[in-house]
């Protein structure tokens, strides 16, 4: 095979891998046009590993901007506990909960895609996008 034809075939392998296919599924496509078990074998894990470090990455992210998110009704709640009580500010902190909750889901979310990376299926977009 030449060098065009395999980089083709090889950039068709990852991005199935990163859509979400089954590795047993890309392992047979790449058997069905001429890799050897071994050769074949060797390059999904190595894809499987690059999709991991990209799931863990977008983990990461998601487990830092939560807890920042967080951080704003701790925040916001530190900044007016000796202000006197006022109707509109009740309100305010009660949108600040509402960010310091969504926080809490990316945290609980960014931690398993980093301790669990191979249990997010699907495309990879999607699950950065989460």
């Amino acid at each position: 095979m030449s060098d065009d034809s395999n980089d083709r075939i090889e950039s068709e392998a990852r991005a199935r891998i990163f859509w979400g296919e089954a590795p047993e599924s890309v392992l047979d496509y790449l058997k069905s046009q001429g890799f050897v078990d071994t050769e074949a074998q060797a390059l999904v894990n190595s894809l499987r590993q690059e999709r991991a470090d990209s799931v863990r990455s977008t983990g990461r992210t998601n487990i830092i901007v939560g807890t920042l998110l967080i951080l704003i009704p701790l925040g916001f709640y530190f900044i007016i506990r000796n202000i006197i009580f006022e109707q509109h500010l009740v309100k305010l902190f009660g949108v600040t909960v509402f960010f310091g909750l969504i926080g809490g889901w990316k945290v609980f979310r960014g931690t398993i895609m980093f301790l669990r990376p191979h249990s997010e299926g699907g495309d990879l977009s999607e699950v950065s996008d989460e």
